[in-house]
């Protein structure tokens, strides 16, 4: 070979061995040549990173000179090189451990390739080396998270779903098919095979709990029955969480599914039990604070808000002797301190804490000391607040000095009376009803003092009263005062035996005296004025009866007379103001005798009417009367048909409306009356109405049904026949009542007593 061809070909090797050594320091890998006897012949910059020995330090070394690898690990890696190089092949890829320089542990991947000469003898090996250690923990990671996993699917009593909504395939752990009790392919279409087994009654809400997850984001967390093996359906919580893609589609939804019949027939059976614990626990308001042995609070609920007006966070931390009334902190701390060394619940005791607005609030708590316990470690107190027992007990003490003065200065007698009669209390006002000073009768028995007469009554009702207890009657009776007179005294007992506060029986009585004189003349007046109504009713009798014979008399001496032959003015207009009069004065007596009759008559037919026939009676006899005006008549019997009243009184009532209402008509409208009938329990109602001028209530008010009222200027009015329609209805126990409006109309309501008595 000539000097230039020998110097260019040792140039180009340098320029190839650099252009190689470049590549190697920069490529992916760690590089490492090993010659036939394993010792290092090139060591890359990579291998310097990964490895951190430099290439001075291992060039020329056998792997056995330095920790670089486990002595394992390259026997391994020597054996397959071996037998790489007895075969075919050329390189060899192997995972095997290795050593950092600074010793910390390394996942490697080796890729192990044998160069040969021509002759295919071993020349060096390259080993191209990746770290995999952070890919080993991964799939470490994973391995441990699956077999978690699938421990946690094996031992769990929960189920688990996984649904692929955008492919519509579900998978159902062997938990929810033992659930359901049927077996499942490991994915099955759709979620149908499972919803299936949902009870009729909760497939609306469950279906709308998914879309509100699916569509609206709510959580996913719902309950619903399933129908199981045996064809009976059971409680399960079903929970779930959804992915979605970008545009915000779901695509996929896993969750669990758990079994809580059990809990929930547990929540069933303990409802009534819960209900009562509710209604108890929402009225507590008792504070639970929890206490260091520094003092310290480290818990108190949420009650202190209420009753004091703190946060619970504002109170962590801080001692409590800063929450107590300063006049009850040396009590309190001497308290606390005397606890710190005992166990257990201590006594009560009172004291007061200072509110949020600076006020104090009086509490009555307990302490229970249980530093000991490893979880509590702290004095446990319960405070009430006794804020209103307070108060009660301020409200008690001021009533009692209310009872007091008030049983000193009521007018009304409070005895106090042993169960054999005797007087154990009496007071103040006893000195002036009967002249006894206070207690001036103890130790007597009360039948002393007892009217002979009304000894018996009081005897009877006291021992009635002691044997069977509560309160007596009011009974009337007399008693003797110090004068020596009797006087009577109003009384009611109530058996107060059983109050170990009383022990007795309690007599409250008041003078009556002065009624019993009112009520007596009262009586004598009643008696007075029913003799003077009957002398009344007889000289009634006497003057209608004396003057109905001269006025029939003047009244036939008017009809004899011939007035054709009268011709003097004068005297036609003094004969007929002489008969005018006579007709009048007649029509007056008849009217009076009517009321009489009515007022007087005890001994009224009552029989089963009925309306219609009644209406008929009456409108045949003012026939002509009723076409003359032109009246309409709007009859509605339907609700109730019949009445149980007297005849003659029923047709004079429908006579008497119907031609008031013909007398009193508009000018300007036809007359109509509506008459209506209906039953309210025992009692039949009639309603009257008219469309006449109707009348002002305010100047009649109750003067309507009165004797010779008049409300309008009728020549034929006589103020006697809404009298006499009161009268017949009154007497018969019924009631009648009337509307009325100016120009509109009136309305008269009539209720007809039907239980006759």
């Amino acid at each position: 070979m000539s000097e230039a061809n020998k110097t260019f070909t040792l140039e180009s090797n340098a320029s190839k061995e650099a252009i190689l050594s470049y590549h190697l320091d920069n490529g992916p890998f760690a590089v490492i040549e090993w010659d036939s006897a394993f010792r290092i012949s090139r060591w890359s910059k990579k291998a310097e990173l990964l490895f951190g020995w430099n290439s001075q330090e291992v060039i020329g070394l056998h792997y056995n000179d330095f920790n670089f690898l486990p002595k394992d690990e390259f026997e391994r890696i020597k054996e397959n090189i071996n037998w790489i190089d007895v075969g075919s092949g050329n390189t060899l890829i192997i995972e095997n451990k290795n050593y950092h320089k600074n010793g910390q542990f390394l996942h490697c991947r080796w890729h192990n390739s044998i160069l040969r000469d021509k002759n295919g003898k071993m020349i060096s090996i390259f080993s191209m080396i990746e770290d995999i250690s952070d890919l080993k923990q991964i799939q470490e990671n994973l391995r441990k998270s699956e077999e978690r996993f699938q421990l946690a699917v094996a031992g769990s009593k929960d189920g688990i779903w996984d649904w692929d909504i955008a492919n519509d395939l579900a998978y159902f752990s062997p938990r929810c098919q033992e659930f359901v009790g049927e077996q499942f392919d490991s994915h099955i279409s759709g979620m149908e095979a499972f919803v299936k087994h949902v009870h009729p009654d909760d497939i609306t809400s469950t279906i709308n709990a998914y879309k509100l997850h699916l569509y609206e984001r709510k959580e996913m967390q719902t309950e619903y029955r399933l129908k199981i093996a045996d064809g009976s359906y059971r409680w399960f919580l079903v929970k779930g969480q959804a992915i979605w893609n970008k545009d915000g589609k779901p695509i996929r939804m896993v969750g669990s599914i758990s079994d809580i019949h059990d809990s929930k027939q547990m929540e069933e059976a303990l409802e009534n039990s819960e209900n009562k614990f509710n209604t108890v626990t929402d009225h507590i308001t008792d504070i639970v604070n929890m206490i260091d042995r520094r003092g310290i609070i480290k818990y108190t609920n949420q009650s202190v808000e209420g009753i004091l007006g703190y946060h619970p966070e504002e109170l962590l931390g801080t001692h409590f002797l800063t929450l107590v009334h300063p006049d009850d902190q040396i009590r309190i701390s001497e308290r606390f301190h005397v606890q710190l060394n005992s166990k257990g619940p201590g006594t009560l005791i009172q004291f007061r804490l200072r509110a949020k607005d600076g006020s104090y609030v009086p509490f009555e708590g307990i302490g229970n000391v249980q530093l000991h316990h490893p979880a509590l470690q702290s004095i446990i107190m319960i405070s009430r607040d006794i804020t209103i027992r307070k108060k009660a007990e301020e409200i008690i003490i001021a009533s009692e000095e209310k009872f007091r003065s008030l049983v000193h200065n009521i007018s009304d007698i409070i005895t106090i009376i042993s169960a054999n009669g005797e007087i154990q209390y009496q007071s103040a006002s006893a000195r002036q009803i009967m002249g006894y000073e206070e207690n001036g009768l103890r130790k007597r028995n009360i039948m002393e003092v007892v009217h002979p007469d009304d000894l018996q009554l009081v005897l009877t009702t006291f021992q009635n009263l002691v044997l069977n207890g509560g309160n007596s009657e009011l009974k009337e009776f007399r008693l003797l005062n110090t004068n020596g007179e009797y006087f009577y005294i109003e009384a009611q007992a109530t058996n107060q035996l059983n109050n170990p506060s009383i022990a007795g029986i309690v007599v409250t009585s008041r003078d009556v005296s002065i009624r019993k004189k009112a009520e007596a003349e009262k009586q004598s007046l009643i008696q007075e004025l029913t003799k003077n109504n009957a002398d009344l009713k007889q000289f009634s009798y006497i003057v209608s009866h004396n003057l109905r014979s001269p006025l029939t008399n003047l009244i036939s001496m008017t009809n004899l007379l011939d007035m054709d032959t009268i011709k003097t003015e004068r005297s036609l207009k003094l004969i007929n103001g002489f008969k005018t009069t006579t007709t009048r004065l007649n029509e007056t007596l008849n009217d009076l005798i009517h009321i009489l009759l009515v007022k007087n008559n005890t001994n009224i037919e009552i029989k089963p009417l009925s309306f219609k026939l009644a209406l008929e009676q009456v409108t045949q006899s003012i026939t002509a009367v009723m076409e003359n005006s032109g009246i309409e008549l709007e009859i509605d019997f339907s609700g109730a048909p019949n009445v149980l009243f007297n005849q003659a009184y029923l047709e004079s009532i429908f006579q008497n409306l119907i031609t008031n209402s013909i007398r009193y008509k508009s000018p300007d409208r036809v007359p109509k009356v509506l008459i209506k009938t209906f039953k309210n329990q025992q009692d039949i109602h009639l309603v009257f109405s008219d469309n006449g001028i109707g009348f002002d209530m305010e100047l009649v008010k109750d003067k309507i049904f009165g004797l010779h009222q008049k409300f309008h200027h009728h020549p034929e009015s006589r103020g006697i026949g809404l009298y006499l329609i009161h009268a017949q209805i009154t007497s018969l126990g019924g009631s009648i009542s009337v509307k009325s409006e100016i120009n509109v109309g009136t309305i008269f309501s009539i209720v007809f007593k039907q239980k006759m008595t």
